[in-house]
């Protein structure tokens, strides 16, 4: 099978979703099936990406949007993967107008809508109708290099002026991570 595959969270510093994207092209090619990477996108460079800055009118392979947004498919069937609806909230995803146009767009072309959770799956079900045999949930995992790791030694953290107990926050510093509600939990715990 061959996949026109949307790359384009890679021609950003890779945050949740470009690592995202990166597992499943990663995952997809190890059960044989032919990337095609695309971004449509103005910014940015990466030498094995295909540039669309029109509508991909001929594509002759399903299409996988990663990150929300379908481009214009023509004939080609598309698949579009939906992480989350935060967009919808302002106070925690300003400047989300154009994604509040451009999802449900996109959600009524594709063939299947992958989301995360079932929780994310019950929401694009309730605002989109999105039927429960269109709506896929993928699991965002986690690479293999994570598998089998161990925690720090406390020498190790020492060194990084770090003592037990300590809490990590992976992810962008951005409000809808919601990191102040996590310090206020550590600190209602007392730790």
């Amino acid at each position: 099978m061959k996949v026109a595959f949307d790359a384009g969270p890679w021609l950003r510093t890779r945050t949740g979703v470009g690592r995202y994207a990166s597992e499943l092209a990663r995952g997809l090619t190890a059960f044989g099936v032919e990337l095609v990477p695309y971004a449509v996108a103005l910014r940015g460079s990466h030498s094995a990406i295909r540039r669309w800055r029109l509508p991909a009118r001929a594509v002759q392979a399903l299409v996988h949007a990663t990150n929300f947004v379908l481009p214009a498919l023509g004939n080609a069937r598309g698949v579009v993967t939906v992480h989350d609806l935060s967009f919808y909230a302002d106070e925690t995803f300003p400047r989300g107008e154009r994604l509040r146009d451009l999802v449900p767009w996109s959600v009524r072309r594709a063939a299947a809508v992958a989301v995360p959770s079932h929780a994310v799956a019950d929401e694009v079900g309730e605002r989109f109708g999105v039927p429960a045999d269109r709506a896929f949930v993928t699991h965002e995992g986690v690479a293999p290099e994570f598998f089998g790791a161990t925690p720090l030694a406390d020498a190790s953290l020492a060194e990084m002026g770090i003592r037990r107990p300590f809490a990590v926050a992976l992810g962008t510093i951005e409000p809808r991570k919601n990191l102040r509600r996590l310090v206020e939990a550590w600190m209602r715990a007392g730790l």
